[in-house]
């Protein structure tokens, strides 16, 4: 039994929960990045910069896709991860809409809003 747990925890996950309506658009600022994400399945996903530092432990560009290989959508949380092993890995709640991003060297947290929201004017 030990070991068909072990073996489906290894294994690329989909998991979505029962009361989700699709498509889910986000935009998440944390730190001093903005991205936007799209999860238009419980098994497709993707996520853009919008905003933020050209050299980044994210190493996304602006405004170049990445697709999400793991997605678990739960009651409370909905969590999506780039790359296998030790890649970067997204948790966003789904009732504060915080976010927090790691990664094997960092952790960055945030908030997360529904929509794809334009930035146009300066804060500062």
């Amino acid at each position: 039994m030990q070991k068909l747990i072990a073996l489906i925890l290894i294994l690329p996950i989909f998991i979505s929960a029962e009361d989700v309506e699709y498509p889910i658009e986000l935009t998440c600022e944390s730190g001093p990045w903005i991205h936007h994400i799209s999860i238009t399945a419980s098994d497709n996903a993707w996520i853009k910069k919008v905003s933020g530092p050209k050299d980044s432990f994210l190493s996304l560009k602006d405004g170049e896709k990445h697709s999400f290989k793991n997605i678990v959508i739960t009651e409370s949380t909905i969590e999506l991860k780039i790359g296998f092993g030790l890649g970067t890995k997204y948790i966003i709640n789904r009732y504060s809409g915080g976010i927090q991003l790691a990664n094997r060297d960092n952790g960055v947290r945030g908030r997360c809003f529904k929509g794809f929201k334009e930035y146009t004017e300066k804060k500062i």
